[in-house]
């Protein structure tokens, strides 16, 4: 009786340490695929065709060569959905290292260049026009990213061409926009920045090719990046454009625009001391002068044309130019004003309209309309402001409180009520 208890628990026992064992494997084996890289070497070749390599958390890597092909297949912890296609152009066998990575020592940043290398010059209205076989574009776009995934390719031996592809799906990370375009993004080693590729992504596929030439120490490293043209890059949106914009229509509102005669009687009955020691001339003989009249007239028509438009209008030398500007300056005929890298120039006024607005102001289209509106209907009062633009009280205090504060209206109190007219310091 008691070998039979004896028999028994040794095989208990036994029975409980395997039962052990095999479950701390399972459980080992679980963590391990849940955790960490997952990682494969495949060998491939011609006649395999297009071959699909399958990853756990929905992730896919397509790969169709034309040679013998040893391919390491690496992809990183917490990449999810994503699916990409290698097409290989080579007439020897190579060695190919894929890896998936989630971060990147250079992240995209929000604005990138057109690609060096590109042919394919994009603009507004077809972001993948016909070839330009001219100088390569350097415009910056704005970029949008948010596919956080990049694919670091590494060859070894001699290729054709690699085409790189995916799937324009939203469920893959890879999605359109009505404001934006899709593109691949690859960094260029030798700046050490990204920059956007040229990419054909008519149909629902977005594909790039590279040949043995373009491939920088023989590595890429892509990402898909959405990215559209920025804005700034017109004219009338650009602080330039902005700025000469407010400087005609504050001109046009205070009824600085004259005609050459009427300002010339002007200059010549003003009282104002001048002091014209560099410049040995009249006020009459500094208007006499063609070319200071054709310049003159110009600012006139134009105030705030820059420098480099009066160059192109007036047939002078820029030297002489300079010359003739100074002395209209000196003899305060005209001022200038530095705008980004421009000079502007407008008629000079004992008070500059734009000097006297900040930089804030300047670009508020609202307090340019409340500004028009007062010059418009003279006497008009903070309620009758609101109800016309269809604004708050109290934004429209803030801007009536900026204006008086830059001597551009004035307040006159009638019973409970401010009425508000143009400032006559800017009449001349």
């Amino acid at each position: 009786m008691g070998k039979k208890i004896k028999y028994s628990t040794i095989f208990t026992v036994i029975s409980l340490f395997l039962i052990f064992i095999s479950f701390n494997s399972e459980l080992s084996y679980s963590l391990a695929q849940g955790s960490g890289p997952q990682h494969r070497i495949e060998s491939q070749s011609p006649t395999d065709g297009m071959k699909p390599y399958i990853f756990e958390n929905n992730i896919q890597v397509n790969l169709s060569t034309t040679a013998n092909t040893t391919i390491d297949l690496e992809i990183e912890e917490g990449i999810a959905n994503r699916f990409v296609g290698i097409n290989i152009n080579a007439s020897t066998p190579i060695e190919i290292s894929f890896k998936a990575r989630r971060n990147f020592d250079v992240s995209p940043g929000k604005k990138m260049n057109w690609h060096k290398k590109s042919v394919i010059t994009p603009i507004a209205s077809n972001f993948f026009a016909t070839p330009n076989l001219g100088e390569s574009p350097t415009e910056e776009y704005d970029v949008e990213y948010s596919y956080e995934t990049f694919y670091q390719i590494d060859i070894e031996g001699e290729i054709n061409t690699i085409e790189i592809f995916t799937s324009i799906n939203p469920a893959l990370g890879v999605a359109k926009s009505d404001s934006s375009s899709l593109g691949w993004a690859i960094f260029n080693n030798e700046t050490q920045s990204w920059e956007i590729l040229t990419t054909d992504s008519e149909s629902d596929m977005m594909t790039t090719t590279f040949d043995q030439n373009e491939i920088f120490n023989d590595q890429l490293i892509l990402t898909v990046v959405n990215f559209s043209p920025i804005v700034s890059g017109s004219f009338f949106t650009s602080p330039l454009g902005i700025s000469l914009i407010v400087v005609a229509l504050i001109t046009a509102i205070f009824g600085l625009i004259m005609t050459n005669t009427e300002y010339r009687d002007y200059l010549l009955n003003r009282i104002m001391h001048i002091n014209t020691a560099p410049h040995r001339l009249t006020i009459e003989q500094v208007l006499e002068n063609e070319n200071r009249d054709k310049i003159i007239s110009l600012i006139l028509e134009q105030p705030g044309v820059h420098f480099n438009e009066i160059l192109r209008e007036i047939d002078i030398s820029a030297g002489t130019l300079v010359w003739h500007l100074d002395i209209l300056e000196t003899f305060k005929v005209i001022q200038k004003q530095r705008i980004g890298q421009y000079l502007v120039y407008y008629p000079y006024t004992v008070r500059n309209p734009i000097s006297k607005l900040d930089l804030k102001l300047r670009k508020s289209r609202t307090t340019l309309e409340i500004l028009q509106l007062i010059n418009d209907n003279p006497g008009i009062y903070q309620n009758q402001i609101a109800h016309r633009m269809d604004l708050d009280h109290k934004t429209v205090k803030y801007h009536i409180d900026k204006l008086i504060e830059s001597e551009l209206i004035l307040a006159k109190k009638k019973g409970r009520k401010n009425l508000f007219y143009p400032h006559g310091n800017f009449q001349i």
